[in-house]
């Protein structure tokens, strides 16, 4: 068991430093860490002379070197066509946002993060119609409100008055992401689970030991599944 999980650390250490710069294209979109950045050079077939490789692996060009008659085979390289373009695309790491960054829903797909609502609502039915060559209900302190004029009872027989009503309306948004207080997975509290916590929790299995936090599916057991479940977390974020 113990060689088991010692082999399984130096396996999850490789592939969570696994560099997005060394990806392919394809791995580099299979891997959420990751992202592909499109660089397309546009060049002549003739500035590519001097490197065979390039201009053999351009379709649009043709490579060949004739003899010069010097020595040691040297010979003068001709690359020619019109124009091609060369590939430069790259992968890079993702830019890790803050939760205070996030909308609401790249927040709501943090694990790490809470989206807390803080709206301030108005009610139509608490505003006072306003006289302008015909009665008008209007906030003035945003553009959100949706409300209208109706008839209503003015208090006494026979008396008629003019109301506002229509439905709850936003006055200020001020709804925002924060960290999670408290995340499952994150042993050592530093808000990041990362190879730190899969080391904390391979240790507590090679000891026999638990911890809630470790118990990531809650079977009131720290063990090899729960390991998986933490790096699963490491390589989707």
């Amino acid at each position: 068991m113990k060689k088991f999980m010692i082999y399984l650390s130096i396996l999850i250490i490789s592939n969570i430093y696994a560099q997005c710069d060394d990806y392919s294209q394809t791995q580099c979109s299979n891997d959420n860490n990751c992202e592909w950045v499109e660089d397309i050079e546009t060049v002549t077939c003739a500035s590519l002379v001097w490197d065979e490789e390039l201009c053999e692996a351009a379709p649009e060009c043709t490579y060949s070197c004739w003899d010069a008659g010097g020595y040691f085979g040297w010979c003068e390289p001709e690359c020619t066509g019109g124009m091609t373009y060369i590939d430069n695309g790259y992968c890079q790491e993702m830019e890790i946002l803050e939760c205070s960054e996030m909308d609401e829903m790249e927040c709501g797909n943090e694990d790490s993060c809470d989206w807390t609502e803080n709206i301030e609502w108005g009610s139509c039915y608490d505003l006072d119609p306003i006289w302008n060559v015909v009665y008008y209900c209007d906030d003035p302190s945003t553009n959100l409100d949706n409300c209208y004029t109706y008839t209503c009872y003015g208090g006494g027989y026979g008396q008629w008055g003019t109301c506002c009503g229509g439905d709850p309306y936003i006055i200020a948004n001020n709804s925002y992401c924060e960290e999670a207080e408290y995340q499952l997975g994150d042993l050592n509290q530093d808000s990041v689970i990362n190879i730190q916590d899969v080391i904390i929790v391979i240790d507590l299995v090679l000891n026999s030991e638990y911890s809630d936090s470790a118990d990531l599916n809650s079977d009131s057991t720290v063990n090899v599944l729960d390991v998986i479940q933490i790096v699963d977390i490491i390589l989707n974020n």
